[in-house]
């Protein structure tokens, strides 16, 4: 009986401490008409796309701001507002981190603070981490960045920890039939690399470097793979093995002087096709807003984040859509029309009337609590 009373007064409590009179959609509402005032500009309780647009801009330095504080809060250790190099974690940490460990330290890599130091002082500073969140996506990127390209002790492991899975018999030492077999796909020139005499073994742990590059790529691979005879004369039966795996639509592409077989040079162009010939094409059945962020990333030849008519043309876009999306009429698509395009698609989904303005039920439904940044 007592525990029944004590159940009773324990529920009637809890009941009593319930925050009734707090209505998180009336509350939300609020913000949002308030915020929807700030940006009617013309006060005819409506907000035009350009109205729209400047809330959107606005809310986005916001939560960026947000984002970048936030930041500096959890990593800047000696609260001196910067990030510096020996407050992050390293690389090889970081990815042994539990989701405990992420709450307590600091979840940013070094590799982050090098990308973000525009001015190489080993620090990030709040301006550097909102002009990174401010940049293109990373597609946009060039897409070996320095800090990525591997050292020459990276190659040596790399190579050895490749034909450790070469050594069939586990004595630790490669043999020519080994490292040439069809589960390892090297050559004898990669083997003569490393022993002078074809019929002698060599040692794994003695390989101080890596090998040439020219004798490790994959284009040399698939010329042993497909090249069953060694003859240096690709058929159309070889092509189409179970090994190669290749059309026999390539073959007949390639086949250039159709004497019904590939020579090693012929194979190489189709393999690894000269720069110049490597152009991407955007697919015709594809909506056009993703035609137009794919010809931004893929097609933007010299990285400079500016997509040029001569450009977009070689990946064969639309005129027609490229004109429809520069949306300052400057002959060339930036990052800033993309902006405007997504946000149009924004605008457009709050916009239920579809009378190209937004009222605030219109506003306070969709946006409301993304109002809570201001």
């Amino acid at each position: 009986m007592n525990r029944l009373y004590i159940n009773i007064l324990l529920f009637t409590t809890l009941v009593s401490a319930t925050p009734n009179s707090f209505d998180l959609e009336k509350e939300q509402k609020k913000l949002s008409e308030k915020v929807f005032k700030n940006y009617d500009i013309n006060h005819d309780k409506r907000l035009s796309f350009q109205e729209f647009k400047q809330f959107s801009k606005e809310m986005k330095e916001k939560e960026q701001l947000k984002r970048a504080e936030n930041l500096i809060k959890k990593c800047d250790k000696d609260g001196n507002g910067i990030i510096e190099l020996t407050e992050t974690t390293i690389e090889k940490d970081f990815r042994n981190f539990s989701r405990k460990n992420l709450k307590k330290d600091c979840p940013l890599p070094q590799m982050f603070i090098k990308r973000m130091d525009r001015d190489k002082d080993e620090k990030i500073t709040r301006k550097e981490i909102l002009a990174s969140m401010s940049q293109p996506i990373g597609m946009m990127q060039p897409p070996f960045p320095r800090d990525r390209v591997k050292k020459p002790t990276d190659r040596v492991k790399e190579f050895k920890k490749r034909i450790q899975e070469c050594d069939k018999n586990k004595d630790k030492e490669i043999s020519l039939v080994e490292l040439t077999s069809a589960g390892c796909f090297m050559t004898s020139d990669t083997f003569l690399e490393y022993s002078s005499d074809p019929k002698k073994s060599f040692k794994i742990a003695d390989i101080k470097k890596a090998p040439k590059e020219d004798s490790f790529n994959e284009v040399d691979q698939m010329i042993n793979i497909c090249d069953k005879d060694k003859n240096k004369k690709i058929t159309l039966v070889e092509f189409t093995s179970n090994k190669c795996r290749m059309s026999s639509d390539e073959f007949l592409k390639s086949d250039k002087n159709r004497d019904e077989s590939l020579s090693i040079e012929e194979f190489k162009a189709l393999i690894n096709p000269p720069r110049e010939q490597q152009k991407f094409t955007i697919e015709k059945n594809m909506p056009e807003e993703v035609q137009i962020n794919i010809a931004y990333g893929m097609c933007d030849s010299n990285r400079d984040h500016v997509l040029t008519k001569e450009e977009a043309k070689t990946c064969q876009l639309s005129l027609n859509i490229f004109n429809k999306f520069d949306s300052d009429k400057s002959g060339t698509i930036e990052q800033n029309d993309l902006e405007n395009m997504r946000l149009l698609r924004e605008f457009e989904l709050v916009d239920n009337n579809e009378n190209k303005e937004l009222d605030i039920e219109e506003f306070a439904e969709r946006m409301g609590s993304r109002c809570r940044v201001f």
